[in-house]
């Protein structure tokens, strides 16, 4: 609900434990968004679904240097254990000393 404050929309993302497939378009809508309080719990709950598409959002997200240090964080700890998160070697030469 787009009437509720950002907190309270951020609340109900971190509750949602396995987005179905019909949400994941919202979801990637709310990581691309410009609400940053939204951005980080959405791409948490894309991230908890075994979706290509998570993983590939989550590798575009950490190698953006322009994007929010706080949502490339996550998108790398999201990544995990996964074998994808090997691409991400170059981000040791990042700018960002939180990177």
């Amino acid at each position: 609900d787009e009437t509720l404050a950002p907190a309270v929309r951020a609340l109900a993302l971190a509750a949602l434990e396995r987005p179905r497939p019909a949400q994941l378009p919202w979801l990637r809508s709310l990581v691309r968004g410009r609400e940053p309080t939204l951005r980080g719990p959405a791409l948490r709950a894309v991230l908890s679904t075994p979706d290509d598409a998570a993983i590939a959002l989550a590798l575009e997200l950490a190698r953006d240097p322009t994007g929010p240090e706080a949502l490339r964080i996550e998108a790398i700890a999201g990544l995990g254990a996964r074998p994808e998160i090997a691409t991400l070697t170059g981000l040791l030469d990042d700018p960002s000393e939180r990177v």
